[in-house]
């Protein structure tokens, strides 16, 4: 589940930095990539921190941890 984590994290990374790299070179197809790479790490995030809550079990619900949700 950690690898998992790690890649999906890598992954929407990439997709972030290739839309900013666009960007920069103001490239015919930003619209898509912008929006591709803002979807998908936006999806991400969203798996990576219900996964996070799933592995750490009760400790991520209460608040006497530093990972509370």
């Amino acid at each position: 589940m950690l690898a998992d984590m790690a890649m999906q994290l890598e992954a929407s990374r990439h997709m972030v930095y290739v839309a900013a790299a666009k960007s920069e070179r103001d490239d015919g197809d930003l619209a898509f990539f912008g929006a591709a790479a803002n979807c998908f790490a936006s999806d991400v995030a969203m798996k990576i921190t219900t996964d996070a809550v799933q592995l750490l079990g009760g400790y991520g619900y209460t608040q006497d941890f530093p990972v509370d949700g």
